[in-house]
């Protein structure tokens, strides 16, 4: 179960289990006149692709809508199990995931993430969303 909500709405959908996680570190590294090789560790943020599928019109507007407005968010993912690429991971760590505190997210997506309708349904889409921390 995955919750995105900007302090007014809140969504709720089920993310496919193909999702991905990653930890992107923001580094610089410099070599100095000596040849000694120096690498300097600005900090880190996380970011999540989430494919969902059968999500109701309802809530991929309201997605879409954050998307375009560039919305901060608030996001609760609570999985069990997690996989990632084939290798199972698990219990997911909670010490990994960042979304148990307090941080806000926004939708990076390069294009509109819920335009696909699951056919035969008209009122279903099916898309994949990405958040990153900011």
């Amino acid at each position: 179960m995955a919750i995105l909500d900007d302090g007014t709405i809140a969504v709720a959908f089920d993310p496919d289990w193909d999702l991905r996680r990653q930890r992107t570190s923001l580094a610089e590294e410099s070599v100095s006149i000596g040849g000694k090789m120096a690498t300097f560790l600005w900090g880190d943020y996380r970011s999540y692709s989430l494919p969902v599928t059968y999500i109701p019109s309802s809530d991929a507007m309201q997605i879409n809508k954050w998307w375009r407005n560039g919305d901060e968010l608030n996001a609760d993912i609570q999985l069990e199990y997690f996989t990632l690429g084939d290798s199972y991971l698990g219990l997911l760590d909670q010490s990994y995931n960042p979304l148990y505190g307090d941080i806000k997210f926004r939708i990076v997506n390069t294009q509109q993430p819920f335009s696909q309708f699951i056919r035969p349904y008209t009122d279903e889409y099916a898309g994949t969303l990405e958040i990153e921390a900011i």
